[in-house]
């Protein structure tokens, strides 16, 4: 019998509040309204930054689901070099697969990708060297930068790309946002 007069009394307290709260609100009901405009902006602010952050991270992921390196050859590099790189490739563990850009195609891609065709077409012999673009079984960083730099050191490679590098200073970068996020949220809420 006691718990159910207890709960009575603590109903009954709330309900007195509820109408102590609706009888300030009516006699004040501008600064009642702006006080619930501030108060609710107070909540939304954070919750709708975490939510653009969260969005924006899972956009950074898809974009570079897979990172990859490119390795760019010697523009006066023989066929019988690029055989010799993709043979070395073919043979690399850390690989899991590579595909092979010509020049020729790599400059039709640029010419239809960029809507530069008069420029591209104006040029006196192609810019672009072969390239490979590289997947590599282990996408941590530490096996990424490890690839780049031992395919740095082969012959007639002059530049080699980490393709996901800006991926993951993003990725960073949003996990700092919203730790930030939390802790402005955690400061509005106090």
């Amino acid at each position: 019998r006691r718990i159910g007069g207890g709960m009575m009394a603590w109903l009954a307290q709330h309900a007195r509040s509820f109408g102590a709260t609706l009888a300030r609100l009516a006699r004040a009901p501008l600064g009642a309204a702006l006080n619930i405009l501030v108060i609710g902006i107070a909540l939304s602010l954070p919750v709708g930054l975490y939510v653009v952050i969260t969005n924006l991270q899972a956009s950074s992921h898809q974009l570079a689901a897979e990172p990859q390196v490119s390795a760019f050859m010697a523009l006066d590099a023989s066929r019988a070099e690029v055989a010799q790189i993709e043979t070395r490739l073919k043979q690399n563990p850390r690989v899991q697969r590579f595909r092979f850009v010509p020049r020729d195609q790599a400059l039709q891609e640029l010419k239809q990708a960029s809507g530069l065709a008069d420029v591209v077409d104006s040029l006196p012999r192609n810019p672009l060297p072969d390239a490979f673009v590289v997947n590599a079984r282990d996408s941590t960083p530490q096996a990424l930068e490890a690839l780049r730099d031992e395919i740095r050191q082969w012959p007639r490679v002059v530049h080699v790309q980490l393709d996901a590098a800006w991926a993951r200073r993003l990725d960073a970068a949003l996990r700092l946002g919203r730790l930030a996020v939390a802790i402005l949220g955690a400061l509005l809420a106090l």
